[in-house]
């Protein structure tokens, strides 16, 4: 049986510099895959949907220096098996 703690969300390098790489893995199949990343204030900074349950997603945005989360989520705010997991990144 699949489990929510099955997720993975990783970022390398971190600190990073100019190009983040975001791996991730979900235990299903899911719907409505997406990875943001906000900054210390909760803003919003870079969002991207993906349609499989695993993968690699490059980010070469123009982020200030300071820390970031970002976090992994599928599903809809009213599924019964919705995943949210978040990590903490650095921008040097």
């Amino acid at each position: 049986e699949s489990k929510a703690e099955d997720t993975g969300l990783a970022a390398y390098p971190n600190p990073f510099d100019e190009t983040l790489t975001i791996v991730y893995s979900l235990p299903v199949a899911a719907k409505n895959v997406k990875i943001s990343v906000f900054d210390v204030t909760g803003r919003l900074v870079a969002e991207v949907k993906v349609n499989e349950h695993k993968g690699t997603v490059s980010l070469d945005g123009e982020f200030s220096n300071g820390v970031y989360y970002v976090k992994l989520t599928s599903g809809n705010e009213s599924d019964s098996y919705r995943i949210e997991r978040t990590i903490k990144i650095i921008k040097l």
